[in-house]
């Protein structure tokens, strides 16, 4: 993947599973809260910059797809910490012509809600 190409260049790079995804533990898939998802982001790669071996050092974001709207969202909450970002296809917006209907929208934020844990999709038999 990208990280591997970056460090064979030369580059430190460092990575994280979110919870519930990759190989951590969690439910698939679940985030319950997208904010606290990034504050913890945040915490683990303030502890990394700590790290003597990386102080000083310019720092980059780097996020594609999901990762690239937590990179995003560091990066407007953490301005001066970061000295660039890089998004891939971040995970942003919904284009409004692949968005659902208004009412099947209102239907799965409600389902969401009541059943916050809940697969709503199809699984492999």
């Amino acid at each position: 993947g990208i990280a591997r190409k970056l460090a064979l260049a030369g580059y430190g790079v460092c990575a994280m599973d979110y919870p519930g995804f990759g190989l951590s533990d969690g439910l698939h898939g679940y985030i319950p809260s997208f904010d606290t998802l990034v504050d913890d982001v945040i915490e683990h790669y303030s502890k990394v910059k700590e790290k003597p071996e990386f102080c000083g050092l310019p720092s980059f974001l780097f996020g594609q797809s999901m990762g690239g709207a937590v990179a995003l969202k560091m990066h407007l909450k953490q301005p001066s910490s970061w000295d660039g970002a890089v998004l891939l296809a971040p995970m942003c917006k919904i284009a409004d012509d692949m968005y659902p209907p208004f009412i099947l929208t209102q239907l799965l934020i409600t389902l969401a809600k009541v059943l916050p844990q809940s697969k709503l999709v199809p699984e492999r038999d």
